[in-house]
């Protein structure tokens, strides 16, 4: 048996996908805040343009939006995608992981709050989660109320929402 995953995206751009597994690179952060500012400034304006490539430009947005959207969809082949990965992975990896302070998921969806003292990964630890026992790191618990902030609360159920666009999900056989 396999699975799709057919993701909302463009009409002229569908591409049956297999599920997701999450992988989170972490990469060094400039110890400089202005240096840290321009990395990240430069990664986010790279990844908007890849994900603008693939993204429904019918949902009400901003007509500015829209606009940039459009024109990167309309200057996006092949090779400009190539480049531009090219010039994120450069970006992403200036700075050294084990000469920073701080590390990074650069790739994340929670901006500033995905950069992280390094030591808070250095020690290893265990926690129980739906009864098994996992490896984490030590500080797991700061990490994640740092990124979600109090994570061990359910939202109030009228704020429960999915932050995926799937269109459908299926086992094939």
């Amino acid at each position: 048996m396999r699975t799709c995953l057919l993701e909302e995206c463009r009409q002229d751009y569908r591409v049956r996908l297999g599920v997701y597994i999450d992988v989170f690179p972490l990469d060094g952060v400039a110890e400089n805040g202005l240096m840290r500012l321009i990395n990240y400034v430069w990664i986010k304006l790279l990844r908007g343009f890849l994900i603008a490539n693939y993204v429904d430009n019918r949902r009400h947005r901003h007509i500015c939006r829209r606009f940039a959207i459009f024109l990167c969809q309309r200057v996006m082949t092949d090779s400009v995608i190539g480049l531009i990965h090219n010039w994120l992975e450069k970006r992403m990896r200036r700075y050294q992981y084990d000469a920073s302070k701080d590390i990074c998921n650069y790739s994340g969806a929670y901006g500033w709050r995905e950069i992280f003292p390094r030591a808070w990964i250095s020690k290893e630890d265990t926690a129980t989660f739906e009864g098994l026992e996992l490896r984490v790191f030590g500080e797991y618990d700061k990490y994640l109320r740092k990124i979600y902030g109090d994570y061990l609360k359910m939202p109030p159920a009228d704020q429960r929402q999915s932050h995926h666009s799937f269109e459908c999900y299926r086992l094939l056989t």
